[in-house]
């Protein structure tokens, strides 16, 4: 089993913001370990790198049904600012390419029509 782990300085704010984008948290503590958070039923994946971000290792991506406008809104909710990022319209898609509070970059994507 693969285990992705993210850090955090505030994982309470961090575990606010994947709650804001529509991911399942969910409050763990194993044995001794510290106490920390669970994200959805992730599957790690491996694509070759991006052209236009070579040196970028990590993409954090995650599929939504709803409406990118309510994701950028919750967002800004947790950031208790104007927090956004833009919305970008593809021909099978749309994104928005966002910040976590640890400065990782999050890719939010709604699917337009049926997929796999």
């Amino acid at each position: 089993m693969l285990n992705i782990l993210l850090t955090s300085k505030n994982i309470d704010l961090t575990a606010a913001f994947y709650k804001a984008l529509g991911e399942t948290v969910t409050s763990e503590k194993h044995s001794v370990g510290p106490a920390h958070f669970s994200l959805g039923e992730s599957t790690p994946e491996i694509y070759p790198e991006r052209k236009d971000h070579p040196d970028e290792t990590l993409v954090i991506r995650i599929e939504t049904k709803d409406r990118l406008e309510d994701v950028l809104d919750r967002v800004a909710y947790v950031y208790d600012s104007g927090h956004n990022g833009s919305i970008i319209d593809g021909k099978n898609q749309r994104k928005i390419l966002l910040l976590d509070p640890d400065g990782r970059s999050v890719e939010i994507v709604q699917m337009k029509g049926p997929h796999p």
